[in-house]
């Protein structure tokens, strides 16, 4: 469901309506509120390229994929998901496809997972994503409960156009767009 703007009320209209004094005191009033074209910054984390190193807003962890350790066995599981912005660089001149990068948010249950591997296929508007993480097997194997909130940034392959997309992580789907401003 999309949220529709209300509609702008022209000085005319208003003084229509009966707010003609009240327009008079404001109207001085608005070359100090800036202009339409000033558009604030969006918060970090709906910025693409921003990143947070190490540990950021509510105590979540960067991580990054990681190799296993030699000679070691491991149980591969997919990744708990909590909530994913797609965050597309901005429209330069003359562009018709910008890069986008996923950030990811979750809880890992323990300290003993590690994130494994983030498989992506891609066709048209469609992306299907493999998150998986590392548990390892075998003697000495045994992780305490411990919940560690992350993040991870992860940059899709090629280039999009405006417009609807949908992304499938893990089986759950998270629709996106893509917007020229």
């Amino acid at each position: 469901m999309f949220a529709v703007p209300p509609q702008k009320l022209s000085a005319w209209r208003l003084l229509a309506l009966g707010a003609g004094p009240l327009l008079l005191l404001a109207l001085p009033l608005t070359g100090c509120a800036g202009s339409e074209g000033a558009r604030e910054k969006p918060p970090p984390d709906q910025r693409y390229g921003h990143r947070y190193e190490g540990e950021g807003p509510a105590g979540r962890q960067t991580l990054r994929l990681t190799e296993p350790e030699p000679g070691r066995a491991y149980n591969r599981f997919p990744v708990p998901v909590d909530s994913v912005v797609a965050r597309a660089a901005p429209f330069k001149e003359g562009a018709e496809r910008v890069p986008v990068e996923l950030l990811i948010k979750g809880v890992l249950p323990n300290r003993c997972l590690s994130l494994a591997e983030a498989q992506t296929e891609r066709d048209g508007r469609f992306l299907n994503v493999a998150f998986r993480m590392r548990w390892p097997t075998g003697p000495g194997a045994g992780c305490a409960r411990y919940e560690r909130p992350y993040r991870f940034y992860l940059p899709l392959e090629g280039r999009y156009e405006p417009g609807d997309y949908t992304l499938k992580l893990n089986g759950a789907v998270y629709p996106f767009s893509i917007r020229r401003e």
